[in-house]
């Protein structure tokens, strides 16, 4: 599974094998694009940017939750620079450095991506793929 995860690439990568797929078998053509053209759309949308923050960096922390569970803490810590009043704050527990968002909004802006664009993505793409497979209508 790791060797297989480790060749995942981009659809517009240039060592994706989708472009030779278009040359050699022109039916995907249109599945394809519409793969890339949704790549395209998302891989730089805010979705993806927590989802790439959740995987590489943890969870987040919602404004409602952290609320409830009140803003005290035991200790701080802060440095002093040389020659300097200045004092910088040192991360010392996982909550100072957590993304702190809305849940409420972020919930509103996961149904709008899935009804604006993941389902009519996969609709589109399942549809193309069926006209050029042609499947039985047993399988059907």
């Amino acid at each position: 599974m790791r060797t297989a995860e480790n060749s995942v690439t981009s659809p517009t990568a240039e060592s994706n094998p989708f472009g030779y797929l278009q040359k050699m078998c022109p039916e995907y053509s249109k599945a394809i694009q519409i793969i890339i053209d949704f790549w395209n759309s998302f891989s730089s949308s805010a979705i993806r940017k927590k989802y790439n923050y959740c995987k590489h960096k943890g969870k987040p922390a919602y404004d409602e939750i952290e609320e409830l569970r009140g803003k005290g803490r035991l200790f701080g810590i802060s440095i002093q620079l040389v020659n300097s009043t200045e004092k910088i704050e040192i991360a010392s527990n996982i909550r100072d450095v957590q993304w702190v968002q809305s849940l409420k909004d972020n919930i509103s802006e996961l149904i709008k991506f899935d009804n604006e664009q993941l389902f009519p993505y996969v609709k589109s793409l399942l549809e193309e793929l069926e006209r050029v497979v042609k499947p039985s209508p047993m399988v059907m």
